[in-house]
């Protein structure tokens, strides 16, 4: 039985924890943020007019509906986002980024650039080169990994 494909997504999962983490402990020294936090923000601040429904949000996170409601209300209580009403279905509301969550955001970004940036060897023998970077975007995105478009 071949289990190199299973290999290399236990690999994955492993590299994913790891990054996480990193980006986790500088995020939350900076800005009392978790990575996945400030995932869901930036495809917040990505998003037209800065707003989303929430099963929109869980789509473009890969996470359940349920998942990101828990999100949001620590989100919501220190004024980074809040709900309103979708003008398009009075039944649903859509999130929003508040001018406090774009800030946020704007912040946040520098520092999660800067951890980007040492976790592959901005400086050193170990930095990736930016061929290596281009390819291993784009296997990730054979894999289902998004872009998030600059917000």
């Amino acid at each position: 039985m071949d289990d190199s494909p299973f290999d290399v997504v236990v690999r994955l999962a492993g590299a994913h924890a790891a990054v996480t983490r990193r980006l986790d402990e500088e995020l939350g020294e900076g800005h009392g943020l978790s990575f996945d936090d400030f995932l869901l923000l930036l495809h917040l601040h990505a998003a037209a007019g800065g707003r989303l429904r929430r099963a929109e949000l869980a789509g473009r996170l890969h996470r359940s509906t349920l998942t990101v409601a828990r999100s949001l209300g620590p989100l919501e209580r220190i004024g980074l986002v809040a709900h309103e009403p979708d003008p398009n279905d009075p039944r649903a509301a859509q999130v929003l980024l508040t001018p406090a969550g774009r800030q946020m955001v704007a912040d946040a970004r520098v520092t999660a650039g800067g951890a980007s940036r040492r976790l592959f060897g901005a400086a050193g023998p170990d930095r990736w080169q930016q061929g290596e970077m281009d390819e291993f975007e784009r296997f990730l995105g054979r894999l289902g990994g998004e872009r998030v478009p600059p917000g």
